[in-house]
């Protein structure tokens, strides 16, 4: 008989990579899980990784639980602020890489039976960069709008905030005279967000205040960045919403904020009834084709069960502007 060979997408893969604090000396260690064959045995892993885009969505986080670490490798994780890197994916034919890269804020140790020893990593990226810190400076006048969010963040933060992508703040109007900030960098960075009708997050990479909607506002038919049906990791019925559509994948760690998604049209039906309060209300059918851009994902996984996928949260436009706003 010959070999047909392993289904793509098929055999699950993980990685978890805890930095622990330096010493005295500097010195820092590097801790590394994984389980990456296609049995039971070993290390087991669950995690919940949510990132947004919309700024009342709450701060990006992740919940990572591991089963079977021994004490002593516990001893050296059970400290707030360390940075915990996580990647999973799948090892035949499907995408594997990073998820989650933020730090730890809440460790947990517990014996969940006589047997399986649970550690609970709560992490967090953007809360410490808003709420353990005050931006206090001052601007002269002809500033613009991008450079005092550039000073805010690398300058007057402390820590610093890393910028990944301000595009979306003015860069070409001036201030008529001097101003003074002071407060929370959150507060300012969110009200010049929706002052210019952008998005703000801050992701592990950094501070993000970009326009979104411009991806689809200014190309209606942009080429998709994924494109997925029954064939290629769509997994159940996608849902429309409101503001677009949400569905399910096989874990994609590939899908950004910002990805730009297609439903395959051919294939691919999206259930339009929604309930309300036990009434089942017929949304407005999409345009075709079926294309939106990430607002939110969340990847879920479960090296003890049968759980592997990443939601996405996509949103589409509507008279030219995107449903997914600032503070919306």
């Amino acid at each position: 008989m010959s070999n047909t060979g392993v289904t793509p997408n098929f055999g699950i893969k993980w990685e978890l990579v805890i930095n622990t604090t330096p010493d005295s000396q500097g010195n820092q260690q590097q801790l590394s899980f994984s389980q990456s064959d296609f049995s039971s045995e070993g290390l087991q892993i669950e995690f919940f990784v949510f990132q947004s885009a919309k700024t009342d969505g709450g701060w990006w986080r992740a919940e990572i639980v591991i089963y079977g670490l021994n004490s002593p490798t516990l001893n050296l994780v059970l400290t707030q602020g360390l940075e915990v890197v996580l990647s999973a994916g799948f090892q035949n034919g499907g995408p594997y890489g990073l998820i989650w890269q933020g730090v730890l804020m809440q460790p947990m140790f517990e014996l969940e039976n006589v047997t399986s020893y649970k550690l609970t990593l709560l992490c967090m990226i953007g809360l410490v960069q808003n709420t353990n810190q005050l931006v206090n400076g001052s601007f002269a006048k002809n500033s613009t709008q991008r450079q005092v969010v550039a000073a805010m963040a690398s300058k007057y933060a402390n820590p610093p905030i890393p910028v990944q992508d301000i595009s979306g703040v003015d860069d070409q109007n001036r201030s008529s005279r001097g101003s003074i900030v002071f407060g929370q960098p959150y507060d300012y960075f969110a009200d010049i967000a929706k002052v210019n009708l952008n998005n703000f997050w801050i992701s592990n990479q950094g501070l993000n205040i970009k326009n979104l909607g411009s991806l689809l506002e200014n190309n209606p038919n942009p080429s998709p960045d994924f494109t997925y049906d029954y064939t290629n990791g769509l997994v159940g019925t996608p849902q429309q919403t409101q503001d677009g559509v949400e569905f399910n994948v096989l874990l994609d760690p590939r899908l950004q904020i910002g990805s730009v998604v297609q439903l395959n049209p051919l294939n691919v039906a999206i259930n339009q009834f929604v309930n309300n309060g036990g009434n089942l209300n017929l949304l407005n059918q999409l345009t075709q084709p079926a294309t939106y851009v990430v607002g939110g994902l969340e990847h879920y996984g479960s090296s003890r069960g049968n759980t592997w996928f990443t939601k996405v949260i996509g949103y589409t436009t509507a008279l030219g502007k995107l449903a997914l706003l600032a503070g919306a």
